[in-house]
């Protein structure tokens, strides 16, 4: 799990075509783009796992999420198994509990 997702500063846009960005009249990014607004950089993210380009500069500050199972509010980013939105993730605690009964 990497700090990005579970930091303030970081956004995420899954790409649009650029026929459907001029429809909304809005300029999106084509493909899946990661940003960091502390830092004012933006990169293409190319797998699940993002990848902060080195060098950049940081200012992480813990995202305010909860669980979708359980309700529990992220304390670190180590907690979260997945993030599914800015607002929710799935926590170590419920992900594991998932796995152990299948």
């Amino acid at each position: 799990m990497s700090k990005c997702q579970t930091c303030q500063h970081y956004t995420y846009r899954a790409g649009v075509a650029p026929s459907l960005a001029r429809l909304i009249g809005k300029e999106m990014p084509s493909v899946p783009t990661c940003s960091c607004d502390y830092s004012g950089v933006s990169w293409i993210r190319r797998s699940a796992e993002v990848k902060k380009p080195r060098g950049i500069k940081c200012d992480y500050k813990l995202k305010e999420m909860y669980c979708c199972d359980c309700g529990k509010l992220l304390k670190r980013h180590s907690d979260a198994l997945l993030v599914l939105s800015s607002e929710l993730y799935e926590c170590k605690k419920c992900g594991n509990k998932a796995g152990d009964s299948q």
